[in-house]
This record gives C-alpha cells, sequence and structure tokens, in this order.
C-alpha cells in the first residue's frame, strides 16, 4: 500500500510539470556545478584556516575532527549533485517539454540509484508520467486530425455551395441556406466515412 502511495503522489505531482521547461531543468543544473565550485573554494579556505588552528594548538583534536568529518561529508553531497547535475545535462532535448523534463527526472534518478533507495519506485513512477503523457499526446493528436478533417470537410461543403450559388442566382434565402446546409453536409459525409 505504501509503495501505492508513493507512485501516486510521484503521477499527481508531475502532472504539472508542463510547467517546468527543459530550459529551466538545465539552468538548475547548471546553478549546481556553480555552486560546487564555490563550496570547493569555501572548503579549501576551511581546511587551511583548520590547518592553522591546528598547528597552533588552538582547536581541540575533537572539534578538528567533526570539522574534517563534515568536510567529507560535503565532499560526498558535492559528488552526488554534481553527478545528477550532469546527467541532467546529458539529456538531449526533443522539443516537447513535458517528455524532456522526464526524460531529465529519469536521468537524474539514474544517477541518484547508487543512493537512493526510492529509485527504483521513483523510476516505475516516471515510467507510468512518461506513457500517461505519450497517451495523452496520441489522443491530443488524433483530436487535432479529426478537427482539422472536419474543418477540410466544411470547408470544401462551403465551397462547393458557393460555386452553386454563383452558378444559379434564383436561389435565395432558404434554398440557398439549404444547399449550403446541403453541401456542406455532403463533403463532411463523404470525408468523414
Amino acid at each position: 500500500m505504501k509503495r501505492i502511495l508513493i507512485l501516486a503522489v510521484l503521477v499527481l505531482g508531475l502532472m504539472g510539470c508542463d510547467q517546468v521547461t527543459q530550459q529551466q531543468v538545465q539552468g538548475l543544473a547548471g546553478t549546481v556545478k556553480e555552486l560546487n565550485a564555490s563550496m570547493d573554494q569555501y572548503q579549501q579556505v576551511t581546511a587551511d584556516t583548520l590547518g592553522n588552528l591546528k598547528a597552533n594548538n588552538q582547536i581541540s583534536q575533537e572539534a578538528y575532527d567533526k570539522a574534517v568529518k563534515v568536510g567529507a561529508a560535503i565532499d560526498k553531497v558535492q559528488t552526488q549533485a554534481n553527478a545528477v547535475a550532469t546527467a541532467i545535462q546529458s539529456v538531449k532535448p526533443t522539443g516537447d517539454q513535458v517528455q524532456d523534463v522526464i526524460a531529465q527526472a529519469k536521468a537524474a534518478n539514474t544517477a541518484t540509484a547508487p543512493f537512493n533507495p526510492y529509485s527504483g519506485y521513483i523510476d516505475i513512477g516516471l515510467g507510468l508520467a512518461a506513457s500517461l503523457a505519450g497517451i495523452l499526446w496520441r489522443k491530443t493528436a488524433a483530436d487535432l486530425a479529426t478537427t482539422q478533417e472536419k474543418y477540410d470537410a466544411h470547408k470544401a461543403g462551403a465551397e462547393a455551395a458557393r460555386v452553386t450559388l454563383a452558378a444559379d442566382p434564383t436561389l435565395t434565402g432558404a434554398k440557398a441556406a439549404a444547399v449550403i446546409f446541403d453541401k456542406i453536409g455532403v463533403a463532411r459525409s463523404a470525408i468523414l466515412s
């Protein structure tokens, strides 16, 4: 039950992913890499300061060991964040924003697999989201094609009615309307059948 709840939350969370663009995710990955570089500089200054404090006996061994342990944890997280950012930036855009964001999320999730115990579940959720997006895209494309066919049929019928009405100036009023409706109906039934 817990797994189903996690998957449902992931799918529902990704339903609004059309508001996040592929460029925004790429930019975020770039920012992570920039922050990693800044953090490296900060850690170097901290290491130098700790070295000076230890050399001058101004810091206890326990405090020094804790600071070194924090630095190691920061290095570990930096490596993980850099792996995720690199994976995100490696995704080539397809032009479909939703599919691109899902592909970036999959790449990020794959990069987190060594240290993320939920990556398997997240991958399933992302697969479901990609499938759902594909189904919705195909339905939208089919609806668009049907709408285009209806428009083309209406246009063909209106053109046939224009030709008929131009050829017979006695068709006016209700008779003209009947010709228009008839020609449009015939064109629609011919194209849409």
